[in-house]
């Protein structure tokens, strides 16, 4: 959510972008639902123009959310 506000960019014009449903997109940054793939959040980064280290960062947390933190 973070990184989508600090883009400044409207969060329909990042989900029509990245190619993610906006509904969808809502409830990723609300913590209800994780991004379908991690091709879709490779997307999202790229969207928001993220740094390597912040990319990486949002893709450790998704691994971690995914697999749950007792497993990771």
């Amino acid at each position: 959510k973070k990184y989508v506000t600090d883009s400044g960019m409207q969060v329909q014009k990042i989900a029509e972008l990245s190619e993610i449903d906006r509904t969808h997109l809502h409830k990723i940054m609300s913590g209800e639902r994780f991004p379908t793939d991690n091709a879709a959040l490779i997307r999202l980064c790229d969207v928001l123009m993220l740094t390597k280290k912040q990319q990486d960062e949002m893709l450790t947390q998704y691994t971690i959310e995914k697999m749950g933190e007792s497993v990771y």
